[in-house]
């Protein structure tokens, strides 16, 4: 078994019992995970009002096992959902954005895109979601790094401010 450093974002519930099932669903099928709370508006630490938010880690390895694992738990009748929801309104585009952007979707809505788009007349194979999920992944890749190079300067930038206020105190005496 990997250490649990080695973990990476899974998913990220707003509540404690979703995050729950989740957790039992893994357990079941022995993947590894962390789950881990955070404060949402941690601006209003001490404040009672603050709210939970649950992120779930598992292995790069089993991202796509769990994820399956997910997927066929839920299960969805488009006729037994709120005629208002949401994805209902979404464009052709919006719909394929989601079997793109897989992992930044709930279970149901990622079931109900595809179901939706060939409900407008796609063949999903002609829509080459691989390829773009290619181009998408690659884009994170991308920003990832310059996210890191950022957070490189803003440290040095932060160590070499806090140098001068310590030399400036120091040489003020």
């Amino acid at each position: 078994m990997q250490n649990k450093e080695s973990l990476i974002s899974f998913r990220k519930y707003d509540s404690w019992q979703n995050a729950q099932r989740c957790v039992e669903m893994l357990e079941k099928v022995g993947i590894e995970y962390k789950l881990e709370k955070y404060d949402k508006n941690p601006v209003v630490l001490g404040s009672l009002l603050t709210e939970k938010e649950y992120l779930i880690k598992v292995r790069n390895d089993e991202i796509e096992r769990a994820d399956e694992l997910l997927l066929q738990a839920t299960e969805i009748n488009i006729e037994d959902l709120d005629p208002n929801y949401y994805l209902f309104g979404f464009s052709d585009e919006e719909l394929i954005e989601i079997l793109v952007k897989p992992y930044e979707w709930g279970e149901i809505d990622r079931i109900l895109a595809p179901k939706l788009l060939i409900d407008r007349g796609y063949i999903l194979e002609n829509l080459d979601i691989k390829s773009k999920q290619k181009i998408y992944a690659e884009q994170l890749a991308k920003e990832q790094e310059v996210a890191e190079a950022e957070d490189t300067e803003y440290a040095k930038g932060f160590g070499i401010r806090a140098i001068f206020k310590i030399l400036s105190e120091f040489f003020s005496y």
